[in-house]
């Protein structure tokens, strides 16, 4: 899978699991102290009975990796969860929207996505080089066709966003 890395500010208020966040790890799309921080965004300070392996994370240094990496494989042990690549896809691709002016071709970046998470159907839709549904490009200008593409992108985003963010 090609780096699509989109720190803490990608993952913010996201619905994942420890799985999920340990995958995330796994693949560069986030780092240890991305891992820290979104522990402690998720720690509910006024729990009395907070889950201990959640409060070991939440505490340890951000450069200790092997310590993130020991309690976060504590956590995934204990709850079990498995890994939602859909939710990582939502995320990447909710990171490059927001942040589309700092990239050369976002719609490049879409495309690039689209391959590493497995060419969802769902996705396709506002993939540049995929045939649209219901519509000819050839009867509309360049413009209007890649406008077409950014109102797909930030319909799925929309649809999806229940899904994978707290509000």
């Amino acid at each position: 899978m090609e780096s699509h890395y989109i720190g803490f500010a990608g993952i913010r208020g996201s619905t994942m699991s420890w799985r999920d966040l340990q995958w995330g790890l796994e693949q560069g799309l986030i780092n240890h102290e991305d891992v820290v921080r979104f522990s402690d965004s998720t720690l509910d300070a006024s729990d009395a009975l907070a889950d201990q392996l959640h409060l070991n994370l939440s505490t340890c240094y951000r450069e200790d990796t092997w310590a993130i990496e020991d309690a976060l494989n504590a956590l995934v042990n204990a709850h079990n969860a498995s890994v939602d690549i859909s939710l990582w896809q939502y995320l990447v691709l909710r990171y490059v929207y927001i942040n589309r002016d700092s990239y050369q071709d976002p719609l490049d970046e879409v495309a690039s996505i689209y391959a590493d998470f497995g060419f969802d159907e769902e996705v396709e839709k506002f993939v540049y080089y995929m045939p649209p549904s219901g519509c000819n490009p050839s009867r509309h200008t360049y413009e209007e066709n890649i406008a077409r593409l950014y109102a797909n992108w930030e319909l799925y985003l929309r649809t999806n966003r229940d899904k994978y963010v707290h509000h």
